[in-house]
């Protein structure tokens, strides 16, 4: 049995079509976008930590202190204060002894210091 559409039925299915060919493509494209905010993110991630370059942390002042991971303002003036109270910082573990450093950020901050 064969069906014969009019040609008004004929245009409504073509737009009917074309309207799913579009929902499908958008619905493509949002896909995309999400993807390269994904891989954008992790881009911006490791050039954060590449702008993180070593810092002589006996000779840094605060602001330079603030890029060392886990480091804010407070932080690095009780860094600064231990330094000239204390002497020079030689490794991780006279890090440790500044107040709210602990073992995981002092290893943290560690890879971009030099002593």
């Amino acid at each position: 049995m064969m069906f014969y559409l009019s040609f008004r039925e004929r245009r409504v299915l073509i737009c009917l079509g074309v309207i799913l060919l579009l929902g499908g493509g958008f619905k493509f494209i949002k896909k995309e976008k999400n993807l390269n905010r994904y891989y954008n993110n992790a881009e911006d991630a490791s050039t954060d930590e590449a702008a993180a370059k070593l810092i002589e942390i006996n000779k840094a002042d605060t602001q330079e202190l603030q890029r060392l991971p886990g480091v804010g303002p407070v932080l690095a003036l009780r860094i600064k204060e231990f330094i000239k109270e204390q002497g020079p910082v030689k490794s991780g573990e006279d890090l440790q002894k500044v107040k709210g450093i602990g073992e995981k950020k002092a290893g943290d901050m560690v890879k971009y210091i030099i002593f």
